[in-house]
């Protein structure tokens, strides 16, 4: 017979792994200007569980060209390539992973 004990941990456990959600707490560059003499950036993600991950714009005419990230899935580089004619604006940025969408 399994004792309540182990069951608690075990529970415990779990809860953990499963809470374990994508999440991000910092981007940098946070803008960027229109205009730029470069139309290739590098964003840097910050934050928990961004090993595989996929990201894409919004807008179509902004392309994800590669994604790296370390070993611990605290960080994603994300390379995009941003046309010379898109206009001024906001743009939403959706990175999803294995432990969700953000």
């Amino acid at each position: 017979m399994i004792s309540k004990k182990i069951v608690l941990i075990i529970f415990i456990f779990i809860q953990q792994i499963l809470a374990q959600n994508l999440e991000i707490n910092r981007i940098d560059p946070p803008n960027w200007w229109v205009g730029m003499k470069w139309n290739k950036l590098q964003i840097m993600l910050y934050g928990e569980n961004l090993n595989q991950i996929s990201a894409k714009f919004d807008n179509d005419k902004i392309l994800v060209n590669n994604i790296k990230s370390s070993e611990n899935g605290k960080y994603a580089f994300v390379d995009i390539i941003v046309p010379g004619n898109l206009a001024f604006g906001e743009y939403t940025l959706s990175v999803e992973g294995k432990k969700g969408k953000t």
